[in-house]
């Protein structure tokens, strides 16, 4: 079908095959946990390449983003969603329950850290002591 001067579209359909694949995809992505190492676990894993305040200040500049994420995200939940059943955006809650989640664990992280509650934190702070001196 042309429209004017444009080119002739192609209309794709999906075929029984690929509707089978479709649904395996889907079904193991719901069911299987995956392994999915995101950047923010990639940094814990070298926390202690920094000075323990300097991890507290990262920790509660982290904290504070994800506040204002969570505070954006949920100030325009209602947003365009008037007439949109729920099951269209579950993902969206997923990634909230995830956000709530991290700060929870970067509050509790930084409270640590700050009470000197961290096991491994005097040797943590006295390998950086041994660095700046």
């Amino acid at each position: 079908m042309r429209d004017g001067r444009r080119p002739e579209r192609t209309v794709f359909g999906l075929t029984p095959a690929g509707a089978v694949e479709l649904r395996e995809w889907l079904s193991a992505l719901i069911s299987t946990p995956a392994r999915d190492y995101t950047a923010f676990e990639a940094g814990l894993s070298f926390l202690p390449a920094l000075a323990p305040g300097a991890v507290v200040e990262l920790l509660h500049a982290r904290a504070a983003e994800l506040e204002g994420q969570l505070a954006e995200h949920h100030g325009s939940r209602g947003l365009g969603r008037a007439d949109v059943p729920r099951v269209f955006w579950v993902d969206e809650e997923y990634r909230d329950a995830l956000r709530r989640a991290e700060l929870d664990y970067v509050r509790r992280l930084a409270a640590d850290i700050e009470a000197g509650a961290l096991a491994g934190q005097e040797w943590w702070a006295q390998l950086h002591q041994e660095a700046d001196a």
